[in-house]
Formats: structure tokens, C-alpha cells, sequence
């Protein structure tokens, strides 16, 4: 990015939220913003820190200059109050509104007072995506939560020390995971559902008889993932030597009970069955509660598409047309039913590849 570009992009965001930290009474050192600003004037920080900063200072800077957006951007900002947690929330629907924008289709951020057709309750998604052909998809954003403990911590991340004269500055860098924490690797899938989905598993933002899609932001840095994260399961080449393992993002949403999970680190050319659980829940998708179309996970380093293959409502050839223009969109991580049972049949081949690798060393 040329700097003359990016030296705009940080006065704008700095002189925009000093103005509505003002009115909303947030104190400096708990603004988020300032996280990203110190993170844009150094690029040398943790692994998707910058990355991290770079996208939402992008989209702060490109949404807040179109007018149609001025005052919901403003409105937005100041439901935040005084809650780390909700503004870091408000973030991720300037993402993913930026993100939205790419596709050349009309996006309309819905308000909270707005009635929609048929639906029973007052909770309303974030945005409405209107095709030329009439045609709408509606995406409810969500950022998953970190408990208050681990939130305590990973404020250290961005701890800010300074000397007497106010120069020099360092900062505290810690090394947690704040999906698994502590807890057993073999219920990783089953965490990374509970932690993930939490409130939004219930689908009370979903209208009815219209295509829904659940966005959720994992682009910040203490979630730690790539888009690859998104596999089934992953392969990396260490000096020669092939290890596999089960992120549990997939499972969390495509496998079932029995599906085959790969303990992290396991050496290929060694493997055998003790390197294997299974799955002891449902797959999100195949819940009763389950309402959404599909969902989309924006990571720092593309956007991945799962297509819920037995929703109420399916997502058209037409519609994932729209989808597929997002910056950043990933087919070849991205899970579509192209025709029929294609992705069912899909999914299945996956359960019994890993299958197939359990039995291997069968004797």
C-alpha cells in the first residue's frame, strides 16, 4: 500500500474517533482504535496484528467517506459505550460491510427499528444484500466472545509503558489461545463450536422464507487462525517429514457423531488409531436450530464459504455468484453444493477419507 495512502487513512481514523470518543466518554488507553493506529506504525508486531489493523482501518476509512453511511456509522459507534467487547463487535460489522461492498451488489445496513416481513420477534440482522433481480440475502455479523478472564490478559497484548518523558514505548506480548485455552485437544471441535457459535446458534436474527447467511469475524489476532483452518483436516511438511492434524473448524460444522478426528502433530508415516477420536456431537448444520443458508468465515487472509447442505432455504448459483466476488473470497476452501446432493456427497467422502486413514494400520 503506498504510504502517502495509508499516512490519509490513519489521520482520518484518528481524527474521526477522537471526535466520537469525546461523546461516547471512552477513555484512550481502552479505545481499540488506538490498538490499530499503534499497530499500523508498526508492522513488526505478532503475526496478524498489522494485518489485522490494515483491514479495519481500510474499511473505517472507505465506509465513513460515503455519505449513505455516515450516520449509521456514527449511530453504530456509539452503541459501543464504554464496553470493549461491543466496539470491538462494531468493528467487525465495518469489516464486513467493507467487505460486502465488493460484491457490486446494493447493501443496506438494516436498523434496529426496522420491521421485516413475517418475522415474530424485534431481532433484526445487520445487512441486506439486494440483487438487480430483486433478489435478497440477509447477514447477521458476529464476532465470538472471550471470557472476561482471558479478555483481561490478552489486554496485555497492546499494554502501553511508558518512561517519564513520555518517548519511549514497549509492549507486553503474551502467548494464549483463547479457543481452547487449557482444555483437552480432543474436544477441540466441540469447543470451537460452544465458543464460536455461542449466542448466534439459535438463529434469532434469521428472517423468514429468504436466504440467511451467519458472518462470523475471526480476522483478529487472538483468534490465530488462517483461512487454511478451515480444512478438514491439515498437512504441513516438517523438514522432510509430513504431519497431519484436525483444526476442528470443519467438524465443528460438517461432522457428526463418529466422524474421525486427527490429534494435532500426527506424523503421517507413524500414524495409528490411538491418533484418532471421534466425534462425540452433532455437526451445527445437522441441529434442528440451525436456520442459516450457509456461513461465511472472514479470516485475515481470505474469506471461506460453508454451505449448510441441508437448509430449509439453499443458496442459488446466483446467489453465491454474489458471494464469490467478496475480496479475498476462497473457492478453493469453500464447501458449495454445485448441483443435487453434491455437497452431502462431498462431506461424506471427507468422513470416509479420515476413516480410511484410521484403518490403515489396521492388522
Amino acid at each position: 500500500m503506498e504510504k502517502c495512502y495509508l499516512d490519509s487513512i490513519k489521520r482520518h481514523i484518528s481524527f474521526k474517533f477522537n471526535n466520537l470518543r469525546l461523546e461516547s466518554n471512552l477513555k484512550s488507553r481502552q479505545h481499540p482504535i488506538e490498538e490499530i493506529l499503534y499497530a499500523l506504525e508498526h508492522p513488526d508486531l505478532a503475526t496478524g496484528v498489522y494485518q489485522y489493523a490494515l483491514i479495519t482501518a481500510k474499511a473505517i476509512y472507505n465506509i465513513d467517506r460515503e455519505d449513505r453511511f455516515k450516520t449509521w456509522f456514527k449511530r453504530k459507534w456509539r452503541e459501543a459505550e464504554n464496553n470493549y467487547n461491543k466496539a470491538i463487535s462494531v468493528l467487525s460489522e465495518y469489516r464486513a460491510l467493507y467487505y460486502l461492498l465488493t460484491t457490486m451488489e446494493k447493501i443496506i445496513p438494516i436498523l434496529d427499528n426496522e420491521k421485516i416481513p413475517g418475522k415474530e420477534n424485534d431481532k433484526s440482522p445487520d445487512f441486506r444484500l439486494e440483487t438487480k433481480n430483486s433478489e435478497k440475502i440477509y447477514f447477521e455479523v458476529f464476532t465470538p466472545r472471550i471470557k472476561d478472564s482471558v479478555s483481561k490478559e490478552i489486554s496485555k497484548f497492546f499494554n502501553e509503558y511508558r518512561t517519564e518523558d513520555n518517548k519511549k514505548i514497549t509492549v507486553e506480548t503474551i502467548a494464549y489461545n483463547p479457543v481452547y485455552g487449557e482444555e483437552d485437544e480432543c474436544n477441540r471441535a466441540k469447543i470451537i463450536k460452544s465458543r464460536i457459535l455461542s449466542k448466534k446458534s439459535h438463529a434469532g436474527q434469521v428472517c423468514p422464507n429468504a436466504i440467511n447467511i451467519l458472518w462470523i469475524d475471526l480476522i483478529a489476532p487472538i483468534w490465530n487462525y488462517s483461512k487454511s483452518a478451515a480444512k478438514p483436516f491439515i498437512v504441513n511438511n516438517c523438514k522432510g517429514e509430513i504431519f497431519i492434524g484436525t483444526n476442528g473448524i470443519w467438524h465443528a460444522f460438517y461432522g457428526n457423531e463418529g466422524t474421525k478426528i486427527i490429534k494435532d502433530r500426527t506424523s503421517l508415516k507413524y500414524i495409528t488409531k490411538h491418533d484418532f477420536i471421534n466425534q462425540s456431537f452433532k455437526g451445527y448444520f445437522y441441529e434442528d436450530k440451525c436456520k442459516w443458508s450457509g456461513v461465511i468465515l472472514a479470516f485475515d487472509d481470505g474469506i471461506v464459504f460453508f454451505q449448510n447442505p441441508v437448509a430449509e432455504y439453499s443458496i442459488t448459483k446466483d446467489q453465491i455468484k454474489y458471494l464469490s466476488r467478496i475480496d479475498g473470497f476462497d473457492f478453493s476452501l469453500s464447501w458449495i453444493n454445485i448441483d443435487d446432493n453434491y455437497l452431502l456427497n462431498r462431506v461424506e467422502n471427507i468422513k470416509k477419507e479420515l476413516e480410511y486413514m484410521y484403518n490403515l494400520n489396521e492388522k
